[in-house]
Parts: structure tokens; C-alpha cells; sequence
């Protein structure tokens, strides 16, 4: 099944189901969702991987997270892999325009972007506010948000006229 925007909703009548948002821009969902007048095609399955056509439209009360931690055993991601990001994140810090270095600790980039994991309770659900613990408050507090993309085939060399946005 397609799709080209997926959400995780609590509908009017307190049934919780996956389904397409009836919005032409990304930016309409909580615009929508605000005033009360947000649709989605439903979407029947309970498994954000193996869903089928849509269904009847229904009013969306809630949008909830498209997965828990219970639907993805394992993250996998990929650092230091925008350099330029990496170059202007820091502009307080001095560095030599000749080499090229990475950021986050101003060290010289390694030849492959690191692989790293995490694990799958550090998902977050829709706007969701994250507890930052005492000891990382004040100055020692450093951030970073992740983007996730879920594909449902594997993906190479993608044309920008092809990408969903």
C-alpha cells in the first residue's frame, strides 16, 4: 500500500487507527488538527508496515506516534554525515577554512560517515516533551534531533524529483 503521508490518529468516536491525512502540504496537519478539522482516509491494519487501501474518511481527534517501541527492535543511523551542517553548527568556533573538520569536537571527519545504534525507548511520540535529566541541564546540556524515514523498500540514488516531502 502507498502512501504518501502516514499517521497514527485517534479518530471522534475513540478508535485508534493508521491512516492518510486529507492534506495537499505538510504544513495543514496541525493547522487542521487545531481547528478541529483534520480527515484521514483509514487505513486497515495494525502494523505500520503491512497496511492496506483506505477505508471510509474519518475526523481525527488525536495524532499519535507513528511507532512505538515495540514496532522497531533496533535503530540504525548514520553520523557526520552533513558536513556542511556539521561546519556552521558551531560558528563561535575558530576554524582553519583549508581543512575540513567536523563540529562536534573539531576533529578532522573520518573517510565513512559512522555507524552507530540506539535503542528503540528513545523514540519519541508526537510532540512529546523530552525530560532532560538534572545533571545534563544548564551548560553541560548538548542536543541534536534525529530525522527518521521509514522505507518500505530500499532506497539508492533517489532523484530530488522523486523524493515525497
Amino acid at each position: 500500500m502507498a502512501w504518501a503521508r502516514l499517521i497514527r490518529f485517534v479518530d471522534t468516536k475513540g478508535v485508534t487507527s493508521f491512516g492518510e491525512p486529507c492534506i495537499e502540504h505538510a504544513e495543514d496537519l496541525l493547522k487542521f488538527l487545531a481547528s478541529k478539522t483534520l480527515y484521514a482516509l483509514k487505513l486497515d491494519g495494525s502494523d505500520p508496515f503491512a497496511l492496506s487501501a483506505p477505508g471510509e474518511k474519518v475526523q481525527v481527534q488525536s495524532i499519535l506516534e507513528v511507532l512505538k517501541p515495540t514496532d522497531v527492535p533496533i535503530i540504525k543511523c548514520i553520523g557526520l554525515n552533513y558536513m556542511k551542517h556539521s561546519r556552521y553548527q558551531w560558528p563561535s568556533r575558530e576554524m582553519d577554512a583549508n581543512v575540513p573538520t567536523v563540529a562536534e569536537g573539531g576533529r578532522k571527519p573520518p573517510p565513512f560517515p559512522s555507524l552507530f545504534i540506539k535503542s528503540s525507548p528513545c523514540l519519541a511520540k508526537f510532540d512529546e516533551d523530552v525530560t532532560i535529566p538534572k545533571i545534563a541541564q544548564g551548560k553541560n546540556l548538548d542536543y541534536e534531533g534525529e530525522l527518521v524515514s521509514i522505507t518500505l523498500q530500499p532506497m539508492t540514488s533517489v532523484l530530488m524529483s522523486n523524493r515525497l516531502l
